[in-house]
């Protein structure tokens, strides 16, 4: 028989850091912070495909139809997701008249 080789001494979870240190040390540390992030109110946020068809009147294929032709107000996609800013579409509003 050969000579049995022991593990190496692991370091153990109940020591001074908690089993997922490296996680909580990205996550759960205070880090301090340029500023305070508030929830944006609802006239703040995006406005989705259904909101601003909501807002035009018009059904949602519409806005789609004219993303694809470059008519429309600007929107943008995040993900997969198509968004508009309501600053956006108020001047696209403006420019229409």
């Amino acid at each position: 028989m050969g000579l049995r080789r022991e593990r190496p001494l692991r370091w153990r979870p109940d020591s001074h850091r908690c089993h997922h240190w490296r996680v909580h040390v990205r996550t759960c540390s205070p880090r301090p912070r340029a500023g305070v992030m508030t929830v944006p109110t609802s006239e703040e946020r995006m406005w989705t495909v259904q909101r601003l068809s909501d807002f035009l009147g018009i059904p949602t294929t519409t806005l789609y139809q004219w993303r694809y032709l470059g008519k429309g107000p600007r929107g943008c996609k995040i993900g997969r997701h198509v968004r508009y800013l309501p600053e956006d579409v108020y001047a696209w509003v403006r420019e229409q008249s």
